[in-house]
């Protein structure tokens, strides 16, 4: 069933599904995120079936409808499954799992036009292969990402330049840990952080502190027991500072936990998934901090149904289940929801839909609509680049109660202001003609 969106309409814990792949328009988004785009539209990839449909790329219009935007062809990839990144040059980045010259996988650019370059064709030797998360953009302006090691490729971590240049920065063994599944995030601290599904300690996976130039400093291992094993979806620094994730496996009853681990390295698990009636089984997805400060994920079984559920859990550890996907759409949802700037969740389930080939959601906890950022940081003197709506005729731009030294608005749902001197770390406030909007994170000004 194909509802069409109503932002301000629903009911509050509504979830509606408002797209349902149909093969033509892409099938299986796995474990993608959805990631809005200067346009205010949602995009991502859906993976295909390996057989006459190789992945798609696709966005999300008003109503809830789906245009694609690529479709690969095995030379440029196959199989894109996480989602994409978007960078400040304006462009999104992802990788293919597979194809490309030497069928290990592809780094590609993709431009606002839909225009799709391969910047590196992985050979499943030093540079590893089966690149399964799109990389991410540091502060430093370069992309880093992580190799799998399916097929006996590398399990490795490398680096994309500004300019184009990619080089591999380490090769893991696993001792540390191998297969990440998810994007690496970069912390505060300016240190890049990473899940692993398998290896390090007790084989049930890992999480890895690293540099920018990929040495490792610290690493925590997973022991598949009450901590949990198996994280698959990657970390989330909140607003408290912390980090927090989601194991597949472990726990008390082996079916899965949501974790925090502080940044001095003190781990703790919030919540452990039970064998009780109508309880989420088997996170792999990872976390989404709304605006409301809770956290918010979805479970691959379990719930009424046995398809899947939806939860939030509050940073102090209070759970509770929002939804439970029904039994004669099964969607199994592999990926955190996220939360568009007008305040709406949105998330894909990799089945179920009307056809049964994967579908797009919207949770409404009747949160008001906010600003976010491309790159939350940035000097004094740069342009922060802002994702929102409505800020055509926007009046001001503040940075921690400090107001931009200018602002431009491209278009009613992006605009950039340059971050004033005697800015601090803070909220960002831009005043438009029906309100302010407020950051849904802080922007850290860097020296």
């Amino acid at each position: 069933m194909i509802v069409a969106l109503s932002i301000g309409g629903l009911a509050a814990q509504n979830v509606k599904t408002i797209h349902s792949f149909n093969g033509a328009d892409g099938e299986f988004p796995q474990t993608m995120v959805l990631t809005q785009g200067r346009d205010g539209r949602l995009y991502g990839t859906a993976e295909g079936n390996f057989g006459n449909d190789l992945g798609t790329i696709f966005k999300e219009r008003a109503g809830g409808a789906v245009v694609v935007v690529h479709k690969f062809d095995g030379s440029d990839g196959t199989a894109p499954q996480s989602g994409l990144t978007l960078a400040r040059d304006g462009n999104f980045y992802s990788s293919a799992i597979m194809g490309g010259t030497f069928n290990q996988g592809t780094l590609f650019r993709l431009t606002s036009a839909g225009v799709l370059t391969v910047l590196h064709h992985f050979t499943g030797g030093a540079d590893g292969g089966f690149p399964i998360a799109p990389p991410v953009e540091a502060s430093d302006g370069n992309l880093y990402g992580t190799t799998s090691n399916f097929g006996g490729a590398n399990t490795t971590l490398y680096k994309l330049t500004a300019s184009g240049t990619f080089s591999t920065l380490d090769t893991f063994d696993q001792t540390v840990g191998y297969n990440p599944f998810d994007p690496l995030i970069q912390g505060a601290d300016g240190k890049l952080y990473l899940t692993m599904q398998l290896g390090a300690a007790f084989g049930c996976g890992s999480i890895v502190k690293m540099t920018l130039d990929g040495k490792i400093e610290a690493t925590y291992s997973f022991d598949c027991g009450d901590g949990g094993g198996a994280p698959i979806g990657p970390l989330l620094q909140a607003s408290d500072g912390n980090f927090y994730g989601t194991t597949e496996g472990g726990g008390k009853d082996q079916l899965g936990t949501i974790f925090r681990i502080t940044a001095d390295w003190t781990f703790t698990t919030l919540y452990s998934f039970k064998k009780i009636n109508n309880d989420g089984l088997n996170p792999a997805c990872g976390l989404t901090q709304g605006t409301d400060g809770n956290l918010y994920g979805t479970t691959s079984g379990g719930g009424t149904a046995s398809s899947g559920t939806i939860f939030q859990i509050s940073l102090d550890g209070v759970y509770k289940q929002l939804y439970s996907f029904p039994s004669n759409h099964p969607a199994f949802p592999t990926a955190a929801p996220t939360q568009h700037t007008n305040g709406t969740f949105f998330g894909p389930t990799v089945s179920g839909g009307a056809n049964g080939l994967g579908s797009i959601y919207t949770l409404n906890m009747r949160l008001g609509p906010f600003i976010t950022f491309v790159r939350a940081q940035g000097k004094v003197g740069t342009k922060a680049q802002i994702l929102g709506q409505g800020f055509t005729g926007a009046t001001s731009v503040t940075f921690n109660g400090i107001p931009a030294i200018s602002f431009n608005v491209a278009r009613d749902t992006y605009m950039t202001a340059v971050v004033p001197a005697g800015a601090t770390t803070g909220p960002v406030v831009v005043a438009t003609p029906t309100g302010t909007l407020t950051s849904n994170v802080s922007f850290r000004v860097s020296k």
